[in-house]
């Protein structure tokens, strides 16, 4: 047996778990895990989830067994591969098991270990097309465990760097930094650094890294970057009210995504209690609005079919057409989400932020007429500021 075998009570536990879900019900992930389990049982396995996706991909099962390994646990990947007959995907450093049995999806993956892995042959020289936005012709891309760190392809000069830094958080995250160090001034204090630097395609060429290097190290070159995440930031909306308490707001609770922007763009976060709300943008809409999803969530609350609200919720029928969850749903009257819906939710007339606006109102129990004039002062408001 290998590090990432579980014992026969986690197994056990996880199969009767799998057995009596009411979301596993009828999808053949609990039968495949038992056959699995009773045919196999000298594989490797940690433990046993299940996925499922609401909108698969053409060819795509809807639901999933995911086999959970020891981290770096690669060989546990080939056995498994090995045993089913299946092929063994290898990017880079990860190794994948992606395959159907039955009508199920069954998944496992591994990345080999830093330490193990040849780091030399993996470096590359990076390219623009490696950073994530040009912002006044320099590539950017945010580093860090938080962000906190921008870099800059080349040598950049220090007022063509500072206009990039400063138009990074609009663009990405609808918000500003406020008018201190380091971008208030052309000279930077602090000051970015001049380095050298190289790409590595860990754990694979997508998802690559950065590190700093020697100028003369192999795939070298000029880097300039700066620390960011001491920087002061605010919203580019206008100071309002929470409308659930009526604390005074402009800025978020939380520096760094999630919290900042939903799917309507960015939002407010009451430092009080915690209640979001779509914040009207100041100027120029941001640059980063993705309105492309992999997976289902509430437009709510934002839960999903893998983190689901406590005490469990399900996907509820609604007027509106949209993924509201159960939760959610019963929050307000039916009579409320035909009065969202009449009152134009998702119609051409409207904005991602307004509809939020109208569902946030009408679960607080606020009357849709009222909310969709709260919207539109809020609206004539923001177009009277400037920033």
């Amino acid at each position: 047996m290998t590090g990432s075998s579980a014992t026969l009570g986690t197994r056990t536990h996880t199969l009767d778990w799998l057995r009596t879900n009411p979301h596993a019900a009828g999808t053949g992930v609990a039968e495949l895990a038992e056959h699995l389990m009773a045919a196999h049982p000298e594989l490797p396995c940690a433990d046993l989830h299940m996925s499922w996706a609401i909108r698969p991909a053409p060819g795509q099962p809807t639901h999933s067994l995911n086999v959970v390994l020891a981290d770096g646990d690669t060989a546990a990947v080939a056995t498994w591969a090995t045993t089913l007959g299946t092929e063994l995907t290898v990017d880079g450093a990860r190794h994948t098991l992606n395959t159907t049995i039955n009508g199920v999806g069954l998944r496992a993956c591994a990345i080999v270990p830093e330490d193990q892995y040849p780091m030399d042959a993996a470096a590359f020289t990076p390219t623009e097309a490696d950073f994530g936005l040009t912002l006044h012709g320099v590539p950017l891309i945010e580093l860090g465990d938080e962000g906190g760190l921008l870099m800059a392809l080349g040598h950049v000069p220090a007022r063509q760097f500072a206009a990039a830094v400063s138009a990074w958080p609009r663009a990405m995250y609808g918000m500003r930094y406020r008018p201190d160090p380091p971008t208030s001034s052309p000279d930077l204090s602090p000051a970015p650094e001049y380095l050298w630097g190289r790409g590595e395609a860990y754990p694979t060429r997508s998802e690559c890294r950065f590190a700093l290097c020697d100028a003369d190290a192999p795939y070298a070159v000029p880097v300039t970057q700066l620390v960011v995440e001491d920087v002061t930031v605010e919203d580019r909306a206008v100071l309002e009210h929470c409308p659930a308490c009526g604390r005074a707001s402009r800025s978020t609770r939380d520096r760094w995504l999630p919290g900042r922007t939903d799917h309507t763009g960015p939002v407010h976060t009451c430092s009080r209690c915690q209640q979001q709300w779509p914040a009207l943008d100041v100027g120029k809409d941001p640059g980063f609005h993705d309105t492309s999803y992999e997976i289902a969530f509430c437009r709510a609350c934002g839960c999903t079919d893998t983190a689901a609200c406590d005490g469990g919720c399900w996907w509820a029928p609604n007027p509106l057409g949209i993924d509201l969850c159960s939760a959610c749903y019963t929050a307000a009257p039916a009579r409320a989400w035909e009065e969202v819906a009449a009152a134009g939710y998702g119609s051409p007339d409207s904005t991602p932020g307004r509809d939020s606006w109208l569902v946030i109102q009408a679960m607080r129990g606020v009357s849709v007429p009222v909310a969709v004039l709260e919207w539109a002062v809020r609206a004539a408001r923001a177009a009277r500021t400037t920033i």
